[in-house]
């Protein structure tokens, strides 16, 4: 499980220094979602998950930040 998760963070840390940032999430979501959602929304949302689930609101989450959300998520589905 723990390779898993390693994984899955370094496809979000786009910019590969070993954090998620608000700017990685924006890159992710420019990926994923449809281009009609105007910057500033993109942002908006980026940075409140990042502040949400920071784990020292640092505005960024860590590996373990992210083990913990992923390993919380896992538990709350089963």
């Amino acid at each position: 499980m723990d390779k898993k998760i390693q994984f899955i963070f370094r496809l979000y840390d786009v910019d590969r220094d070993g954090f998620i940032s608000s700017t990685d999430l924006e890159a992710i979501f420019r990926l994923l979602i449809n281009t009609s959602i105007k910057d500033d929304e993109l942002t908006f949302i980026a940075k409140t998950f990042i502040n949400e689930y920071s784990g020292n609101k640092d505005g960024r989450i860590s590996m373990d930040d992210f083990t913990k959300l992923i390993s919380h998520s896992f538990t709350e589905l089963h």
